[in-house]
């Protein structure tokens, strides 16, 4: 005696596991199109501020996963605003720094060894990691 409930033609099982490789494929394409990983920063530690300003000597681009491109402008300046653990946090009033992915942040950019290593979100608090690119900053007089 069969006492497998049948649908159509099938056994109700399989219409089971439909719905669950039916979810599992709606969950991958959402984490496909998923914004860039913000990894949240610990407070940005402000009490050894450079004082000095500094100039972009040329343009760069910068380029991270999940985000478009953007081009920091030459000739820009530049200040310390703050540190956390993966650098020092720069930011400027000559050119608006945003991330755009799914969401989009106004940010500032970290700086660690000479190089470009991310963004910091300055209203979520938070680093994104971008592909390093050098970073030549001069002191303006």
């Amino acid at each position: 005696m069969n006492t497998t409930a049948v649908r159509e033609g099938r056994p109700l099982a399989v219409y089971g596991t439909m719905r669950i490789g039916l979810l599992v494929g709606i969950a991958l394409i959402l984490v496909a199109c998923s914004a860039t990983v913000v990894n949240l920063a610990e407070p940005m530690d402000v009490s050894d501020l450079d004082p000095a300003r500094y100039r972009l000597a040329e343009a760069i681009r910068i380029e991270a996963p999940r985000t478009a491109d953007l081009t920091l402008k030459a000739d820009t300046q530049w200040s310390h605003i703050g540190t956390i653990s993966h650098g020092r946090v720069y930011d400027t009033d000559d050119q608006v720094i945003i991330v755009n992915s799914f969401n989009v942040y106004e940010a500032a950019i970290v700086v660690n060894d000479g190089q470009i290593i991310g963004y910091y979100p300055k209203v979520a608090k938070a680093f994104v990691a971008t592909r390093p690119v050098s970073l030549e900053l001069v002191k303006v007089e």
